[in-house]
């Protein structure tokens, strides 16, 4: 079975990583900018949130409910930063992928390009030694069987990646 991937899921990455890049590059100062003026704030709001809430809790369940809240807080400021970052190697793991298979897919048509501007240079040296014009017609052969090359090598067939498993059942275990 084969399966047929053409050109444009390669545009349409190259246009997304693309538009990510001319995001990060144009909104990243206003962004450094907010977070540098509120950042401020923030920290001193938590440091007088946290004993604030610590005092609550105390005079309304002691010792075991402030450590409770504690354990609870701590988990809290673990797992944001693991979640972040999950997210962020997602997207990294995302960008590498299509970049190493946009290289893939650009080093998978040197080949079919060059052998076809040979061909197209073989080509154009029978037809320039037969009419006397090899300095256009090699030239033009080149470019012509390059070109071939390069489409035939965008289009071509690429293998399935779909995995299909058989698993065979024994006759006793089939379900009614």
């Amino acid at each position: 079975m084969e399966k047929l991937e053409g050109t444009i899921p390669i545009v349409r990455r190259i246009a997304i990583i693309t538009l990510v890049g001319f995001l990060v590059v144009i909104l990243a100062g206003p962004m450094l900018t907010i977070a540098g003026i509120l950042l401020p704030f923030a920290v001193v709001g938590l440091l007088v949130w946290i004993p604030f809430r610590g005092i609550m809790l105390w005079k309304q369940g002691g010792t075991s409910a402030v450590a409770q809240a504690a354990k609870k807080g701590v988990g809290h400021v673990f797992a944001v930063p693991a979640w972040i970052l999950g997210r962020v190697f997602g997207g990294a793991k995302w960008i590498l992928t299509t970049a190493f298979g946009l290289v893939g897919f650009v080093l998978g048509l040197i080949l079919p390009t060059l052998l076809g501007a040979f061909g197209g240079a073989i080509l154009g040296i029978i037809g320039g030694m037969e009419h006397h014009d090899a300095a256009f017609r090699v030239p033009a052969g080149v470019l012509i069987g390059a070109a071939i090359g390069l489409l035939a090598g965008a289009w071509r067939s690429k293998p399935s990646r779909t995995v299909v498993v058989v698993r065979h059942v024994p006759e006793g275990l089939h379900r009614a």
